[in-house]
């Protein structure tokens, strides 16, 4: 079995992948089964929806399959195919509405989204960074007092 573990985000105890890394690959297996469910049970036995879910099953399995990696491509490369797959279930609801994944994609999405699981793929979330690539916090972003301000204390204005 091909495995793309990487030493840094495995846990230092058992030498397993992050919890988070391990969550998110459970949730695009489910979605995959998901999907095929679903697809398979509303295809109307047509050749093409059947061979298109089964392709997109497969995706989603390789998809799976590069969420163990944990690293931060896989996370950029997962978060974009899964909000693609979103806006996808969207259009087609609108469309013809079919609902599909869409859901399942959402959930992905949001779980992607937070800030835990993206640390686990090594991606930090935040409003901007200075030039030395940390974080800016509300301390270092906050106007300068201005005359007349409890914090002005006679201070000239830079």
């Amino acid at each position: 079995m091909l495995s793309l573990r990487l030493a840094g985000h495995e846990d230092r105890r058992s030498g397993r992948p992050d919890e988070h890394v391990r969550l998110v690959t459970r949730l695009l297996v489910a979605q995959s089964i998901t999907a095929a469910a679903i697809g398979l049970l509303f295809s109307r036995r047509q050749l093409a929806t059947i061979v298109i879910t089964l392709v997109m099953v497969a995706a989603m399995c390789l998809l799976a399959t590069l969420a163990r990696s944990g690293t931060r491509a896989a996370w950029m490369t997962m978060f974009g195919l899964e909000l693609l797959l979103f806006l996808y279930g969207v259009s087609r609801f609108f469309a013809a509405r079919y609902v599909g994944g869409t859901l399942f994609a959402l959930i992905t999405v949001v779980t992607l989204a937070s800030p835990r699981v993206a640390g686990a793929y090594g991606v930090r979330l935040g409003r901007g960074a200075d030039v030395a690539g940390e974080s800016v916090g509300a301390a270092d972003t906050a106007p300068a007092p201005l005359p007349g301000d409890d914090a002005y204390q006679g201070r000239p204005i830079a």
